[in-house]
């Protein structure tokens, strides 16, 4: 009998398998839960629901992960594999440069990226098995986007966009994305996991485990399949290929192409590689405007980083500078055709150009290096060092072209994919000896851990009142009660003072309200956050109505150096030569509009042309 008592180390085992269960349901959940968040009553709901939510069940969830890592890991020694150091090289690197700008604040990419370094360093302290549930958990949020989209598509569940099929994403593209990357989830658990999985739960003695056996078959499949139907429609060229690629690779990972000859696997090898080049082509060629839009959005960016090679313009600074260069390429560059390509631009579509553009050479190195780690990982856990690298893998190909980097569940799904291709690293590591707290470093361990949740807590509350006083803003803007919107903007300006978006709307309302001082502090502040054409147009306008038409004109020619193919623009150009009783160039300015190429007809494009052709018959512009 006494043989078969068990031991204190199998009962500590026992008690960390039940407290790491505990921990992974909460986290599934999380994972789950966090693609939903699309709270109405905030603004920019999409996108911050979601921030809000993970960054708050991050700091609720640091608590007890910390408990388990204290009361199961004291003394014992831990080990840091190249992945790790490089990727707490590349955040001090970024979050150093964020503490040592003279306009610190934290934006919602960076509050996203606190909560992802501190969900990393979470998954890195857990035993492998713990991924298993998270890919599932990622496979299941699939079908469940997958099932609203379709849901959207037969106008059962209306949509919050112009695009009829969202999900709960604020377009498109985003829905497009992770449905790609939730898809590649699936295919990992299917190619690595499948069987040991099965064999697992139906070997269980527990008998509600044994009854997981069909649903855990089901879901990576069902999510494959519904993904087969959803992603034809979105017509995203990214997704499709993030899909094949991946699953390809990981399938010819999987096989090897094990039962063919030499000549065979040869032929095989050249046939993927030539039907990658007919796919992209063949997204080339299906939507070539777009394609040639990304070019130009590139060609532009190359010069914030020709001008600022080293270390970059900023993290979180592209959507400030962006714009200025794009007007500077368009002036001195452009061909006409990317002049009628040309539009407002946040992002880069492309993640490692845009970042190296914000973290200069040094942070492109960076990512080099972590990619070169990432291709590098030594044997040992093989299914989980697979998966993972055809995750990352979908993750990279979907950065080449889209902007998962602004995408809080896309950076999700990317972490995980990275903490466990770390945790799967049997070789190439650093072995440090562990800490031991006694009872009151203990204590005072926990007290900092939960002052700091609480606090952090406490601001996403704050700033979830800041959003959602904004949306009440926006809303009284739209039906024109600006006195009323000025008061909501005034209640949320405390947090979100370092909103480049948020700012230009104060700005704007300002403007209607004819308060132009404030109206063009605001807007001129908005500025160090995100520059666009309709904020030099309404500095145009405050410029203007003062009676100041040297810089009036200054900030409309921006706008238009912006983005050659408005109206809008020109139209306002022409309005101030008229009021300064300029006649050659009011003559001039509407000539030009009248002879303008029209992208997208419009109501507004005929109402400016019928305009035009009013001065210049005023004017006697024909003499």
């Amino acid at each position: 009998m006494k043989e078969n008592m068990p031991t204190i180390n199998d009962l500590h085992a026992r008690r960390r398998s039940i407290l790491e269960g505990i921990l992974g349901f909460a986290v599934t959940l999380m994972l789950i839960f966090t693609p939903l968040q699309n709270d109405p009553d905030l603004e920019n709901a999409t996108t911050i629901s979601k921030t809000l939510f993970f960054a708050s069940g991050i700091l609720v969830l640091a608590l007890p992960a910390l408990i388990i890592s204290i009361m199961y890991d004291s003394g014992k020694r831990f080990r840091l594999t190249r992945i790790d150091l490089v990727v707490g090289m590349f955040a001090m690197y970024i979050l150093t440069g964020i503490l040592l700008r003279h306009d610190f604040r934290l934006s919602a990419r960076i509050i996203d990226l606190i909560a992802i370094l501190l969900f990393y360093i979470m998954l890195r302290r857990r035993p492998l098995n713990f991924f298993l549930p998270l890919l599932y958990a990622v496979s299941a949020s699939g079908i469940i986007q997958s099932g609203y989209g379709l849901l959207q598509v037969y106008n059962i569940i209306p949509s919050h966009s112009p695009f009829r099929l969202t999900g709960t994403f604020f377009n498109l593209g985003a829905y497009a994305a992770f449905i790609s990357l939730c898809t590649c989830s699936s295919v990992t658990l299917v190619l690595f996991f499948e069987k040991q999985v099965l064999d697992a739960v139906k070997s269980s003695p527990a008998g509600f485990v044994q009854m997981l056996a069909a649903p855990l078959k089901i879901i990576p499949w069902l999510n494959v399949a519904l993904a087969i139907i959803v992603l034809p429609m979105t017509y995203n060229r990214t997704a499709w290929i993030t899909v094949l690629l991946a699953a390809s690779c990981m399938y010819v990972t999987k096989t090897r192409f094990r039962w063919f000859p030499f000549k065979k696997r040869v032929v095989g090898y050249l046939f993927f590689s030539l039907l990658a080049v007919v796919l992209l082509t063949a997204a080339y060629l299906l939507k070539r405007n777009s394609a040639d839009g990304r070019v130009l959005i590139w060609k532009a960016t190359a010069g914030i980083i020709k001008d600022r090679p080293i270390f970059g313009i900023g993290y979180d600074q592209f959507g400030a500078r962006y714009m200025n260069y794009q007007g500077s390429y368009m002036e001195t560059s452009a061909t006409e055709n990317e002049k009628q390509l040309a539009d407002n631009v946040y992002y880069a579509f492309n993640d490692p150009l845009q970042l190296t553009a914000e973290l200069g050479t040094v942070g492109l190195l960076l990512i080099i290096a972590l990619v070169i780690c990432c291709l590098s990982v030594g044997t040992g856990y093989e299914p989980y060092k697979y998966a993972a690298q055809g995750l990352l893998l979908a993750y990279v190909v979907t950065s080449l072209f889209y902007y998962p980097h602004f995408i809080l569940p896309l950076k999700i799904v990317g972490a995980i994919a990275l903490a466990m291709l770390a945790a799967a690293d049997q070789e190439n590591f650093l072995s440090f000896p562990g800490l031991t707290f006694g009872r009151k470093p203990q204590a005072v361990l926990f007290l900092l851990v939960l002052v700091l949740s609480v606090a952090g807590i406490r601001y996403l509350g704050r700033l979830a009142d800041g959003y959602r006083n904004w949306q009440k803003a926006q809303t009284a803007y739209e039906t024109q009660s600006y006195q009323q919107s000025l008061r909501y903007f005034n209640r949320a300006f405390p947090v979100l003072s370092a909103n480049g978006e948020f700012l230009s709307g104060m700005g704007k309302a300002y403007l209607n309200a004819d308060s132009l001082n404030k109206a063009g502090f605001y807007l001129e502040q908005s500025r160090q956050y995100l520059n666009n054409t309709v904020i030099e147009i309404a500095l145009g306008d405050i410029k203007a109505q003062k009676g100041q038409f040297a810089a009036a004109e200054s900030h409309y020619q921006a706008a238009l150096d912006m983005v050659p193919n408005r109206f809008y623009s020109e139209f306002m150009l022409l309005k101030l030569y008229a009021i300064s009783s300029d006649s050659a160039r009011t003559c001039s300015k509407a000539a030009e509009i009248l002879h303008k190429q029209v992208k997208v007809p419009s109501t507004a494009v005929r109402q400016i042309l019928d305009s035009a052709s009013r001065y210049y018959a005023n004017y006697k512009c024909s003499q």
